[in-house]
């Protein structure tokens, strides 16, 4: 079954990075219709390197973009308003394109009908080289796992969605492989924007594609309740406790897990749950709390 996540890395078949060495804009106007303002642009850029795929444009020339950014009429975006608009264009700002190589004219390729994302390369700029490096030596899924646990500390979520999507059929056959990604998710020392996109994933195909056994959904809600006792958790406990958790066991948990089915062998993550249930009773929704402690609050 496929999974319901994305990686830019593993679906691009254009990816470049470029640098903004000048920008002139039209005045802001209100756009017709939409509550929205719009203004027009001109960007001189030079590609710094093209990673993936074939461009017109050769790394070092110079060229001209034009652009559109939509933004509310207090110059806020709130949300996607289109590629440009949720883009930084300073001078000097350095940019990945992300695009699906349909089209090799730099000016074609950075718009909206041909890419995904742009974002800053200092951002992304990590992890594209590693996924890189897996996905050009045609890694296999125990080896991107392998590597996924050798750069826990460095690699972030664009590394994390790459590894997901490369590693999911296996993931969904094998408990073990999956206990592995599932370790490496709930541990602190795991970049937090690689531990959420991890957990999230592996919620969202638990939920949405029902990809996973039983077993596997018993392993993701321990790595959820161990992740949301971390103290650096921060947010990210919010959404377990309060979204990921609950939505995961169902309305009615014991019908669909056994506490010795989850906890079967863990009985001191058990208890420091139901430690944390008793200190903060209120962060957990009324289900999950009567589920964790057996009725017994």
């Amino acid at each position: 079954m496929a999974t319901s996540v994305r990686s830019q890395v593993a679906d691009s078949g254009l990816i470049v990075s470029f640098i903004i060495d000048g920008r002139a804009f039209d005045p802001w106007t209100e756009e017709e219709g939409t509550g929205k303002h719009r203004r027009t642009g001109r960007l001189d850029v030079r590609i710094e390197s093209v990673l993936r795929g074939a461009l017109d444009q050769r790394p070092g020339e110079p060229f001209t973009l034009d652009i559109a950014q939509r933004a509310n009429p207090d110059g806020t975006v709130q949300g996607y308003y289109g590629l440009w608009s949720n883009a930084p264009t300073a001078t000097g700002t350095r940019l990945t394109a992300f695009c699906d190589g349909e089209v090799s004219d730099a000016r074609a390729a950075f718009t909206d009908d041909h890419c995904d994302l742009l974002t800053r390369t200092e951002v992304v700029e990590e992890d594209l080289h590693i996924a890189l490096a897996l996905d050009n030596r045609g890694a296999q899924p125990d080896e991107i796992l392998a590597e996924a646990a050798r750069v826990r500390r460095q690699g972030g979520a664009l590394l994390g969605r790459y590894v997901w999507v490369r590693t999911h059929s296996w993931l969904a056959e094998s408990l073990d492989a999956f206990t592995q990604l599932m370790t490496i998710a709930e541990d602190p020392r795991t970049r937090p924007e690689a531990r959420e996109c991890y957990l999230v994933a592996a919620y969202e195909d638990a939920t949405f594609t029902e990809a996973f056994s039983a077993e596997q959904e018993a392993r993701l809600a321990r790595a959820l309740l161990r992740t949301a006792l971390d103290p650096t958790a921060g947010e990210l406990r919010t959404h377990i406790l309060g979204t990921y958790l609950p939505n995961l066991i169902g309305e009615e948990p014991a019908a669909r897990f056994t506490l010795d089915g989850v906890f079967a062998h863990e009985e001191a993550l058990l208890q420091n749950v139901r430690d944390d249930v008793q200190r903060i009773p209120d962060a957990f929704p009324e289900a999950l709390r009567v589920w964790l402690t057996g009725g017994d609050e």
